[in-house]
């Protein structure tokens, strides 16, 4: 049997045409960091965050079809940093009740995958959060950091990591800044420390660093979350 590829269906209040266009605009919903282009068939570009990078060639572009065919990557999460190689995004339109109907696959990114489940996240964010409110609203939330989270004492925490070079520029307010020391794939495993943001990374210890919405009691937890997994 084969396994189920990544898939999600987006119903939004505009033509196929537009949905188009909008969607290969990369950087308006996607990633900042965008190489390239993806308006005809043919086009290739590249997506960047931080060390992890994909290049997609168009290899299909119609009134009702878009496929972009990965041809190659650098996942520095995974172990086969190479794992999305030769998978395909394809974006399949269809107009009902005057609305479009965009039914999204990642072909290659099935259960078996090391990535799947926090690629599913990602992916979930992207389509169903900004690509959507780019498509209804013009307002995408493209990205520059890697949507990460941890566990500590059974609560799950979530935002975002960077490398320790990478200056954020999509996370504003009261952060705070989590010195990452160890990764699977988009977990944080453990840190270094824990300190409020004060708008640089300045010189962490890890190869990333991760910005998280400060709240009540989190710095505590947090500073928890370290002593715990500070002999990992």
């Amino acid at each position: 049997m084969d396994k189920p590829n990544y898939h999600v269906r987006l119903k939004v209040n505009t033509t196929t045409e537009q949905a188009i266009k909008a969607i290969s605009n990369v950087s308006g919903w996607w990633a900042q960091e965008v190489d390239g282009n993806a308006k005809k068939q043919g086009d290739q570009f590249t997506v960047h965050f931080g060390k992890t990078w994909g290049q997609f060639r168009v290899s299909e572009l119609s009134r009702n079809r878009i496929v972009w065919a990965v041809t190659d990557c650098y996942l520095d999460l995974l172990k086969d940093t190479k794992e999305w190689n030769e998978t395909r995004l394809i974006f399949q339109f269809n107009s009902a009740d005057d609305k479009t109907v965009i039914d999204v696959t990642h072909e290659g990114l099935t259960p078996d995958k090391e990535c799947f489940n926090d690629c599913t996240k990602g992916w979930n964010f992207y389509f169903r959060e900004s690509l959507f409110g780019y498509l209804e609203k013009e307002q995408g939330l493209p990205g520059a950091g890697i949507h990460a989270w941890l566990e500590s004492d059974g609560k799950i925490y979530r935002g975002k990591i960077y490398t320790r070079d990478q200056l954020s520029t999509e996370m504003t307010g009261d952060l705070l800044l989590l010195d990452v020391k160890q990764t699977k794939v988009e977990q944080v495993l453990s840190a270094y420390s824990v300190s409020p943001f004060n708008g640089e990374a300045g010189k962490p210890h890890g190869d990333y660093y991760m910005l998280l919405n400060n709240e009540p009691g989190l710095m505590d937890h947090l500073q928890d979350f370290v002593n715990q997994t500070s002999m990992n």
